[in-house]
């Protein structure tokens, strides 16, 4: 149970300095004042320490007070199953945030984190906390003239159900996404399936390859040179008749003398060297006797005298030369006479050696005898050229076929290995087809079981009918009985039906005093439930301009209820009705500046 104590503040809003309340001076307090004064700015300043925001948006540099300009401070005081907790909020310059249990600061190291940690310690977000403990004649709990669809969603959030509505959109984006990936799989298998059905072969046998006939290589060659032939018939006929003139000249030369062995004779030089040395020699023997011969006993040269004997001896010697070197000479141009007529014989042989040789040159052995017959010739090559182009044809047919058994065991080969491949993957896509069929069951029933009409109506249906009864106890005693309120969901609807002593009334035909007894029995019935239905329990309720709304029978009968709730210390704010029984808690303004007094 928490049990909001004490409330202190300073320069918030339109207060000065030093203003306190406490919440549990009794039971039901009245919060007095005119319009401005400020009495609705209490729950707003419990909010922003509490939670560090209010139910109207007020920023922060907007909640002190203007004229005064100081910054502001807020203290709170609550219990919390018999846990003391007191939070400070001071803004001047900054912030700074003060959490206290038993007097121990458990303050975080920042403002957010020790918000949330006084979050965690009530067990109460702000929007639960907030209605909880402030409601006004209009509020968003005045759900009775909200449209249908808007009723169901207040009482989801009542609930606390907006998880349920985020899980609802999760398996609806889930749902799609599945979806598309089933309809993307189904495409692949008709794809697959379309495929295997238009790539069906008539048969699987594969076509064997033909022998392809060698290419006439030695036939084109013939026809080659015969055509050659006899496009150049007229130069090798030519040809032809000078090789058989070269033949026959050749066949005239006597072969036995050319091949008769002639001998190169030996050079006769040294020889008529000789010769011309002993012919001068001989001369100068010759001059010598001469000479001698004419010496008178005495030496032409010295004047000496010569001996006749030595003279004698000296001639005789100079001719034995001389008639030695005749002998030789004879010989030496016997030799050289006999050496030109070898050396004639020899020229002459190798005359006739180079006329055979240069004329057995001349003449092609291999060349044919025979002229070219062109007629022959031609006859030849039309042969040939038949026998190439039938060859080729086959050949040229040969291929073709072998190209087309070619392509059909491509094919089948291709076909043989998609196909398998296919199948395969239609296999694994029916898996994942049977597979994300089976999640979109899942996911389906999911998505059934979060939507408005699944767990939600389910819970919304339990809550109506407690709520239902709640609203109808405080209306039997707000109208006296006379009144009754009855809910009837369907769809995503939420209809509300006013039953008028027995009869069925629209609310719009209601009395502005009978709306208003409906309205608070309502609001007072949804605060119950969320009593109950909450973590914690709040003792704190203030109602804001609710005795507006009701006539003076209804604001007594709401005392009444309001005096005999447990646990539960209630602050109305009002500026007109003032109730003797109840505590009052009176709120003046003056000079700008208001301030709280309790009687």
């Amino acid at each position: 149970m928490i049990y909001i104590q004490t409330l202190k503040w300073s320069n918030c809003f339109s207060y000065g300095e030093n203003n306190s309340i406490n919440f549990t001076d009794a039971t039901v307090t009245q919060l007095l004042g005119t319009n401005g004064t400020g009495k609705s700015s209490i729950p707003l300043i419990l909010e922003e320490v509490l939670y560090g925001k209010n139910n109207k948006g007020i920023k922060k540099q907007d909640i002190a007070n203007r004229s005064i300009n100081q910054g502001y401070f807020i203290e709170v005081n609550f219990n919390v199953d018999s846990v003391a907790y007191q939070v400070t909020l001071n803004r001047k310059t900054g912030i700074s945030l003060k959490l206290l249990k038993d007097g121990e600061d458990i303050s975080s190291h920042t403002t957010t984190a020790t918000y949330k940690t006084i979050e965690n310690i009530l067990g109460l977000n702000y929007k639960t906390f907030s209605q909880l403990f402030y409601q006004s004649a209009s509020s968003n709990l005045e759900f009775l003239k909200a449209t249908d669809t808007n009723r169901k969603k207040f009482l989801i959030g009542l609930l606390g159900l907006d998880k349920y509505i985020d899980l609802f959109e999760l398996f609806k984006d889930k749902y799609k996404e599945y979806n598309s990936e089933l309809v993307a799989i189904e495409s692949s298998c008709n794809t697959i399936e379309e495929w295997l059905n238009n790539n069906i072969l008539e048969s699987e046998e594969k076509q064997d390859l033909v022998e392809i006939p060698e290419d006439p290589s030695e036939d084109v060659e013939s026809y080659t040179k015969l055509n050659t032939k006899l496009e150049n018939a007229d130069e090798i006929n030519k040809d032809i008749n000078t090789n058989n003139q070269y033949k026959k000249l050749l066949a005239d030369i006597d072969v036995s003398a050319v091949a008769m062995q002639v001998d190169k004779p030996e050079s006769t030089d040294s020889s008529v060297q000789e010769k011309g040395s002993l012919e001068s020699e001989t001369l100068a023997r010759k001059t010598l006797i001469s000479k001698l011969s004419k010496l008178e006993g005495q030496c032409p040269t010295c004047m000496q005298p010569v001996d006749e004997a030595f003279i004698s001896d000296l001639i005789s010697i100079s001719n034995e030369v001389i008639e030695t070197n005749s002998g030789k000479i004879e010989e030496i141009d016997t030799l050289v006479a006999s050496a030109k007529t070898k050396m004639t014989e020899y020229r002459n042989h190798r005359k006739l050696v180079t006329e055979f040789e240069n004329l057995n040159s001349l003449v092609n052995k291999d060349m044919a005898t025979n002229l070219v017959d062109r007629e022959f010739v031609q006859d030849r090559l039309d042969v040939l050229n038949a026998s190439i182009l039938a060859i080729r044809a086959k050949i040229k047919t040969a291929i073709r076929c072998n190209e087309q058994a070619t392509a059909w065991n491509t094919k089948v080969e291709v076909i043989l290995q998609q196909t398998q491949d296919f199948q395969e993957k239609l296999e694994r896509k029916n898996k994942d087809l049977a597979e994300a069929k089976e999640v979109m069951g899942i996911i389906t029933i999911l998505r059934k079981s979060f939507s408005t009409n699944g767990l939600i109506a389910f819970k919304i249906e339990s809550l109506v009918k407690d709520l239902e009864e709640q609203i109808n106890t405080y209306l039997a005693e707000l109208s006296s009985g006379r009144f009754q309120l009855n809910f009837n969901l369907k769809g995503e609807k939420l209809n509300i039906q006013i039953i008028d002593e027995g009869r069925q009334v629209e609310i719009e035909a209601l009395s502005s005093g009978e709306f208003g007894r409906v309205n608070t029995a309502t609001l007072l019935g949804i605060r119950k439930i969320m009593n109950i239905l909450s973590k914690s329990k709040l003792n704190l309720l203030i109602l804001d301009e609710v005795m507006g709304v009701l006539d003076d029978e209804g604001k007594e009968k709401l005392v009444e209820i309001l005096l005999q709730e447990e646990n539960i210390n209630t602050f109305i704010v009002s500026h007109e009705f003032e109730h003797p029984l109840l505590h009052k808690v009176n709120i003046t303004k003056e000079s700008g500046i208001s301030r709280l007094e309790a009687e």
